[in-house]
C-alpha cells in the first residue's frame, strides 16, 4: 500500500487482510506493524500493537488501519509493515503487507535574513543574521556564508569581515546564525551598509 504522506495531519493506510475462501468456523489472526526504513521513534507512523482480528463464518474480509503522519521534512520514501501472526482456524499464505510512505516534500531552499541597526558611537554592535531552510531535511545540509564589502568597507573599519564559515544544519534543523560586528564611530559624513 503507497500513499503521499502528507504535509500535516495523518493518512489512514488501511490493509485489507482476506481469506481465500469462507469458512463454516470463525477464524482470527493478529496482525501488528513494526518498524521497517520508517519508523515510530521518527514519528513516521502510529505503532499499532497485535490485535487480532476476526473472521465469523462465511466473512472473507477484515481491516487493519495504521495512521501516517504527515510532515514537511524533505526525505526519502519509507517503508513500515505489517505482520500477521498466530492463526486460528486457517493457514497464513502470506504474513506481511508493505506500507510505503511516499515523500511528497521539496528539497529545502536556504535564505538569509536582512538586519539594521544603528552603528553606535564606539564598540561594536552584534549582526546577526539568521540563516534558514524552507523545510526540514533527513539530511545534513551545509552552506557557507562570507561577509563581502558594499558600501560599507573592512578598509575603512566599518564591520570586521567574516571568511567563508560552514553553517551545518542537522537533520530536522531549520534555523542557524551568521554574526558579523559592525564598528561604532562618531563620524556623520556618510551612511554606510554593511552587508
Amino acid at each position: 500500500m503507497t500513499h503521499n504522506e502528507g504535509q500535516a495531519g495523518t493518512t489512514d493506510y488501511d490493509f485489507i487482510v482476506t481469506l481465500s475462501n469462507s469458512s463454516s468456523q470463525t477464524i482470527t489472526v493478529n496482525a501488528a506493524t513494526a518498524d521497517s526504513t520508517g519508523t515510530t521513534a521518527d514519528s513516521d507512523y502510529a505503532g499499532v500493537a497485535s490485535t487480532p482480528l476476526t473472521f465469523s463464518p462465511s466473512t472473507t474480509t477484515q481491516h487493519f488501519h495504521v495512521l501516517v503522519n504527515g510532515d514537511s521534512k524533505f526525505e526519502p520514501n519509507e517503508a513500515f509493515l505489517v505482520n500477521l501472526t498466530t492463526p486460528t482456524n486457517a493457514t497464513i499464505s502470506d504474513n506481511q503487507g508493505l506500507g510505503t510512505i511516499t515523500n511528497d516534500d521539496t528539497q529545502p531552499t536556504i535564505s538569509i535574513t536582512d538586519v539594521t541597526h544603528n552603528e553606535g558611537q564606539a564598540g561594536t554592535t552584534d549582526y546577526d543574521f539568521i540563516v534558514t531552510l524552507s523545510n526540514s531535511s533527513s539530511q545534513t545540509i551545509t552552506v557557507n556564508a562570507a561577509t563581502a564589502d558594499s558600501t560599507g568597507t573592512t578598509a575603512d573599519s566599518d564591520y570586521a569581515s567574516v571568511a567563508s564559515t560552514p553553517l551545518t544544519f542537522s537533520p530536522s534543523t531549520t534555523t542557524q546564525h551568521f554574526h558579523v560586528l559592525v564598528n561604532g564611530d562618531s563620524s556623520s559624513n556618510r551612511m554606510k551598509r554593511s552587508s
